[in-house]
């Protein structure tokens, strides 16, 4: 067979003890053989740590639901998993139940709306959609350009032009509705790209502005607050007494001011001014609303 004989050996190891395949040597023949009929031989073979990850990554679907894909990807992982059962001594299903993903605030997309609102940005035709801002009565009617979609927190947004402004807009998908499919094509400018957009924003938010914030951290939060990576421009600083200071860059503050409240009383924003008006207005409010009778 023009084959080394150690190759040979180690293929027929294989076969008995990674692929249980029933070989036994028969010294009177001088040859292998199966025992019994063999079962087919997989069409893949996951180690234990891989088929881990994959019962994990099938867990963290979560973040899908509302969308087309949370289905299909579903029943991708189902599919999968059955195939494996007889080539693994262990469960996938007690694999999946040994690690557990919980989304807060999980979005209500209509699965339509993202459908049409996908085929838009796959064949880069417009869509006419009507759109409700959160600070406006009633949803407008436009027709957009859509360029990217993309998961941010957890939210899905889609980044587009809109030609009655003239400019590039993030759309919620939450807040689309009736999106219908146009027959005007379009190109996506070469020099666009979702990196590049959302470089100055703490999550979603673009803006024109360039600010340097740097907030303090004490107590417990000066440890927790470090066990993330919050954004591509934070800088970090130890001081004394276990504080410490993150140092950003960014375009808009109203991510990073509800973000700061979160940490309460344990984060104190250094810089700029402007956020920390912000915040102490934000606390004179609430100081007011929760002050007792």
């Amino acid at each position: 067979f023009e084959l080394d004989r150690k190759t040979i050996q180690r293929d027929i190891d294989y076969l008995r003890e990674r692929l249980n395949r029933p070989v036994l040597f028969d010294p009177r023949r001088n040859s292998y053989y199966y025992t019994k009929q063999p079962e087919p031989l997989p069409e893949m073979l996951l180690t234990e740590g891989e088929l881990f990850g994959i019962m994990v990554a099938r867990n963290s679907l979560e973040q899908y639901r509302g969308t087309p894909y949370f289905q299909q990807l579903s029943d991708s992982y189902r599919k999968l998993a059955a195939s494996l059962d007889t080539e693994v001594s262990f469960s996938a299903d007690d694999y999946a139940a040994r690690v557990s993903f919980k989304s807060m605030g999980t979005p209500k997309i209509d699965p339509g709306v993202f459908e049409v609102v996908s085929r838009g940005v796959a064949r880069r035709v417009m869509v006419t959609l009507d759109y409700h801002k959160p600070n406006e009565r009633a949803a407008r009617r436009r027709s957009v350009q859509l360029w990217h979609i993309t998961h941010r927190g957890h939210m899905w947004y889609v980044v587009g032009f809109d030609p009655a402004i003239s400019g590039r807009r993030t759309f919620a998908l939450t807040r689309i509705k009736n999106p219908i499919l146009t027959r005007r094509k379009f190109d996506v400018p070469e020099d666009f790209s979702p990196e590049k957009h959302f470089a100055n924003a703490f999550s979603v938010l673009c803006g024109e502005g360039d600010f340097r914030v740097v907030i303090r951290f004490c107590g417990a939060s000066a440890a927790r607050v470090q066990e993330c990576e919050w954004h591509a421009s934070e800088r970090w600083r130890q001081l004394e007494g276990g504080e410490v200071e993150l140092e950003l860059r960014l375009a808009a503050l109203e991510e990073i001011e509800r973000w700061v409240l979160s940490w309460g009383a344990e984060a104190e924003v250094i810089e700029p001014k402007a956020l920390r008006d912000r915040i102490a207005a934000t606390v004179a409010a609430l100081t007011g609303r929760y002050r007792s009778e």
